[in-house]
């Protein structure tokens, strides 16, 4: 899963640092690829899956998420998080996980309810 991916690349930088090895964990949005233009993953009415397409599956160009990623590793960051609103989301993911999780079923239901067929 991707925390155990987390919590392994953190472990891994505690260990590696003895050795003059650094690590850096990668946690981006969503980068705007041909995946995501396909949105595969994506079900429901013509409207839901535009919907989607234009909010949750439009991402960073993959030429600014590379340059995210080499400041971050050229700064030595231990978590590299990219654009502004995936750094939002980590900061209240880690400090208010309870409010996250009540605010996410929420959207998750209404948007569900909006866009999806029956």
């Amino acid at each position: 899963t991707k925390h155990a991916v987390a919590a392994y690349t953190r472990t891994l930088r505690a260990e590696a640092k003895a050795l003059g090895i650094k690590v850096n964990l990668v946690c981006p949005g969503v980068v705007t690829t041909p995946i995501t233009d396909g949105s595969a993953f994506i079900k429901g009415s013509e409207s839901y899956k535009q919907y989607s397409r234009d909010t949750l599956a439009k991402g960073v160009a993959p030429e600014r998420a590379a340059r995210h990623i080499l400041s971050g590793v050229a700064t030595n960051k231990a978590v590299i998080v990219f654009p502004f609103a995936a750094k939002v989301f980590w900061f209240l993911a880690r400090n208010c996980r309870f409010a996250v999780r009540l605010g996410m079923d929420k959207m998750l239901k209404d948007y569900r309810n909006k866009y999806r067929e029956g």
